[in-house]
């Protein structure tokens, strides 16, 4: 995607220059080696998808490089989503030995201005990050970006094998729906009840925000390979819908869900463990997006002390019946993220 040959020159005072460029396959090794050395703690995506993003129509990476050295010090990349509505920046690291320096401020600007040049179609920025990393919340709150969805995310690594679960009478309402039929239910549904379900009209996997409409349903279902479920209550109503996919990683594949039950915990429970007993084949670790509500429950039922432990914050109630239900097959101790996790967005006019 991009003109490959263009390159703009930014000068950074006093100790280097930069100059911004299209990545290309001849910089895989670069920007994977030493760029990116520990980045997610060995759950980094960019090596399993950095070829893939190098020749579709929906990213464009960008890197910067130092002019005297010649080398890549950064990687920023524009995700297209929403049918080229959305804007949703991924995979930002900044070479260790240069951080500090205000690079990735540079590359904002850098991608802002080519947003208008390039992408005239663009309507909202939207970026997700962790609750709790304030200075990136900071940075992009006074950009303009407001906070338009929250939600609870837990990680734990598969321990062991599931057999044939025993279904409850809750788990044997549950049915996977292809992405027509979610789309039909969740259309009929009242516009309060929706919301109710799935706040903000998005839903949140992997760490990337999606619009609910038939198209991006069909994309999710088609190109992320996405499946869902829906767990059905008294006359049809829809008390909980699950979205999973599996994802490459560098530590190995990983298992994604975003569950919506409104707060309701045994949905919750029955819902994660359709997924994960279906779904963990071959997978190392299983992540997990959930109602915030479950999470600010946790806050409030933990945190009476105006000195509660950052461990407070990180093991919902929710989280710890999940846990009782998959002994021994899942261990949430493992999980190094905790918290939740905030999507920011900012309206614009190109």
């Amino acid at each position: 995607m991009g003109d490959h040959s263009e390159v703009v020159n930014v000068s950074v005072p006093k100790e280097f220059g930069l100059e911004f460029r299209p990545a290309t396959l001849a910089d895989r090794d670069e920007v994977l080696g030493e760029l990116s050395s520990n980045v997610y703690f060995g759950h980094d995506y960019l090596p399993c998808f950095y070829q893939r993003w190098l020749y579709d129509d929906r990213h464009e990476m960008i890197v910067a490089v130092d002019k005297n050295s010649k080398k890549i010090v950064g990687l920023d990349t524009i995700g297209l989503f929403d049918g080229g509505k959305t804007v949703v920046f991924q995979a930002l690291r900044v070479h260790s030995q240069y951080q500090g320096r205000g690079i990735a401020k540079k590359m904002s600007e850098f991608l802002s201005d080519r947003l208008a040049t390039h992408y005239p179609n663009v309507k909202r920025l939207r970026v997700c990050t962790q609750d709790h990393n304030y200075a990136s919340r900071s940075i992009f709150q006074k950009k303009g970006y407001t906070q338009i969805a929250v939600d609870g995310f837990a990680m734990a690594t598969l321990t062991k094998p599931f057999s044939a679960p025993v279904l409850s009478e809750l788990d044997q309402r549950i049915r996977r729906v292809d992405a027509r039929t979610l789309w039909d239910i969740l259309d009929n549904l009242e516009a309060s009840l929706r919301e109710e379900l799935i706040h903000a009209n998005m839903i949140l996997i992997d760490w990337m925000p999606y619009e609910i409409s038939l198209e991006n349903l069909k994309l999710m279902e088609r190109e992320e390979e996405m499946t869902f479920a829906l767990l059905m209550g008294q006359n049809d109503a829809v008390k909980g819908l699950a979205v999973s996919t599996r994802s490459q990683r560098v530590s190995g594949v990983n298992l994604f869900a975003a569950i919506y039950t409104r707060g309701n915990v045994d949905a919750f429970v029955s819902l994660a463990k359709y997924v994960v007993t279906t779904c963990w084949h071959g997978c190392t670790c299983f992540c997990l997006s959930y109602d915030a509500i479950l999470h600010q429950r946790a806050l409030l039922q933990n945190c009476h002390e105006s000195d509660c432990l950052e461990a407070d914050f990180t093991f919902s109630p929710a989280i710890t019946l999940l846990s009782e239900a998959t002994k021994p097959h899942l261990d949430f101790t493992a999980d190094y993220v905790g918290g939740c996790e905030v999507v920011l967005e900012k309206n614009i006019s190109l």
